[in-house]
């Protein structure tokens, strides 16, 4: 019918719309997600610099997972790990420069990925 056809017609305008939008931002994505290269120190990519200070809340959040003993098993690679750390921010993950004992942040980061610098595989694998 010609309702149906009308229909269809504006899906497919709708798709040819969104589509190189769609594109353009997985694009955009993906350039901003690639690894850094690798460091002359161990040979291993590093996940993206933490671009935030962390807010108080965060703060907050971070020193609740370090009670916990929390860490985060990522991968230099991977977006959904990166997504939380620059959520929370540099003070959770970053050692404070004045606590020169205290080696990590609030939450350590645990890079899972054999080519990662600081590879813990080991780890993850115990961890499941």
């Amino acid at each position: 019918t010609d309702r149906q056809l009308e229909a269809v017609v504006v899906r497919d305008q709708r798709v040819a719309v969104l589509a190189p939008l769609l594109a353009l931002l997985l694009a955009f994505g993906f350039l901003v997600g690639l690894p850094q290269a690798a460091t002359a120190e161990d040979g291993g990519f590093s996940p993206p610099d933490l671009k935030e200070a962390s807010s108080a809340r965060a703060l907050k959040l971070g020193k609740a997972l370090k009670e916990l003993k929390a860490v985060l098993f990522g991968a230099y690679w991977c977006p959904y790990s990166d997504a939380e750390r620059q959520a929370l921010g540099r003070g959770v993950f970053e050692p404070v420069p004045r606590r020169a004992w205290d080696k990590e942040g609030l939450v350590r980061y645990i890079e899972c990925d054999e080519r990662g610098s600081g590879a813990e595989p080991e780890l993850c694998r115990a961890a499941g």
